[in-house]
This record gives C-alpha cells, structure tokens and sequence, in this order.
C-alpha cells in the first residue's frame, strides 16, 4: 500500500512538475511578445509642430501596437487642415482584424483623445484614415451640433481655436498590426 501511494505522490509531484514548466514557458512566450515604450515621431499631415513639443511612444502587445501620444501647442505649432498622423515608418495596418470596426471606411474606432486648453474641450475618438494602412485622424462631436455623434475632423479651428498652451493627448489604443519587424 505504501509502495502505491509513493507512486502516486511521485506522478502527481511528476504532473504539477511539467504544468509549472509548461506554465513558465508559456509566460515567457507571451512576455517576449509585449515590449518596453520605444519614442517616435510621427509624420503628420496639415499639422506642424513648430516649438511647440510632441511625445509619441509605441510599444508591442501580442501582435498589436499600442500607440500613445501628446502634442503641448507652441505660438508656432499649426494646423492648417484635419489633423491626420501616423504609424511609426515600416509598420502597416492590418485591416483584416479589425472587422466589425468599419473595415475600409472612416469609422474603424481604435482609441480616445482629449483636447484641452485651459478646461477640456472634449474627448474625441481615434480612427483609421479610411483604407489607409498608416495613418490615423481625430474625430469627435461638436457640441453645438445637432447632426449626431460624429461631426467633425479635430483639426483647422475645430473643435476651438488652438493658441499656445493647448494640449492634444492620445490614449493608448491598439492597432493590428500586418508584421513586426
């Protein structure tokens, strides 16, 4: 009997043995697939900097990039048009797994950003450019709209007029991505 109960503790110490190893390797496996924030620029269109400061950060999760970012407005940053920016160079849209989020139209929702000059003037949302496969743009609700939820590119006097001081501040979403270097 006793012979039978050792076995028993060695198959199931033996058991929990190779769970623990299966376990730890399968924390490594993911692990290695999230990484620390990388600072890059992005290329905007209508938009420049000037001496105002902009901070973006990517980083990988899984086979997403997360994307974060903030732009502080200068008396020389500009924004001529609808403020549009993009992936880190060398990254594409992965459009495929984002079904269910407007796959090849204006309305594939990933994210949030916050405009702020002195109070918030909003939160607005974070959305592919269309079919684009690197580009993103801003697009809210103007409050002193009617027309529904979505009516309005943050960009060129909307959804105020941008002065010195006014903030621009990008949550962190997901973007799938086709392939990571």
């Amino acid at each position: 009997m006793l012979e039978l109960a050792n076995s028993s503790v060695q198959s199931t110490v033996s058991t929990l043995g190779n769970r623990v190893s299966n376990h730890t390797f399968q924390l490594a496996q993911v692990s290695s697939r999230i990484s620390s924030l990388t600072p890059y620029t992005p290329t905007f269109t209508s938009f420049t900097t000037g001496n105002g400061i902009c901070r973006f950060f990517y980083r990988r999760v899984g086979e997403d990039m997360m994307i974060t970012g903030s732009i502080f407005f200068g008396s020389t940053t500009g924004i001529p048009g609808r403020f549009d920016f993009s992936l880190p160079n060398g990254y594409t849209i992965n459009h495929a797994r984002t079904a269910g989020n407007g796959v090849g139209g204006d309305w594939a929702r990933l994210g949030y950003a916050v405009v702020w000059s002195g109070v918030p003037k909003g939160v607005y949302q974070v959305q592919i450019a269309g079919t684009s496969l690197t580009q993103f743009y801003i697009y809210g609700q103007d409050p002193s709209n009617n027309l529904g939820p979505d009516s309005g590119w943050v960009g060129f006097n909307w959804p105020m007029v941008w002065i010195p001081n006014s903030e621009l501040h990008i949550s962190e979403f997901a973007v799938p991505i086709v392939e990571w270097q």
